[in-house]
């Protein structure tokens, strides 16, 4: 196994909003260690099990080096082939799931390949884990989650409230705390 984790979040913890649709968009940094040394190529694929329409693919990366130790934020090795996402274009498409659903969990799987992947451009995830089948060495996991805010139309405009499954603290870590309490006292406030 892989030790795969990021600067950014705690597996299992709740994905900053700067890496979704609804922040910056931007990848997440990534790091691992352990990779045995006969690894060739490193493959990394993101995808979302939670989604409406089943598994919805986020990232898709291949052709990383096999003595690579990391992806820092927003980075995309020049050497790498990014395929395409469900979101229709390749690299990068962060957590956006639908508004007020459950928070989705986001899946980060790092493969270890024994040998380089024989992929077209642009290839799918199922392209790619099809590709992997029986070059795989080692793998790594993280899992992220990330929900959304429902909104309502109020005197002051739209606010945002969160998902009644989330708790105080999820709010507070994904940075969505302060949005709504300004919005709620603005509303306090006559605003």
């Amino acid at each position: 196994t892989i030790p795969l984790r990021s600067p950014a979040f705690a597996d299992g913890d709740s994905i900053p909003r700067r890496f979704t649709c609804d922040g910056d968009d931007v990848s997440p940094p990534l790091e691992w260690s352990g990779v045995p040394s006969s690894t060739v190529e490193l493959a990394l694929l993101v995808e979302d099990p939670d989604a409406p329409g089943g598994t919805f693919v986020h990232w898709v990366l291949w052709g990383l080096a096999g003595g690579l130790s990391g992806l820092g934020e927003g980075d995309t090795p020049v050497q790498a082939r990014a395929g395409r996402n469900d979101f229709g274009r390749a690299g990068w498409g962060g957590p956006c799931p639908p508004r007020g659903s459950d928070p989705h969990r986001y899946i980060f799987t790092l493969l270890a390949l024994s040998d380089p992947l024989a992929v077209e451009a642009e290839a799918s995830a199922d392209d790619v884990k099809r590709a992997a089948d029986g070059k795989v060495l080692a793998e790594g996991r993280l899992t992220g989650r990330y929900g959304r805010f429902k909104t309502m139309r109020t005197k002051g405009g739209l606010m945002g409230y969160p998902n009644p499954h989330e708790s105080p603290y999820d709010l507070f870590m994904t940075g969505h705390a302060g949005s709504s309490v300004s919005s709620i006292s603005g509303l306090r406030s006559g605003e």
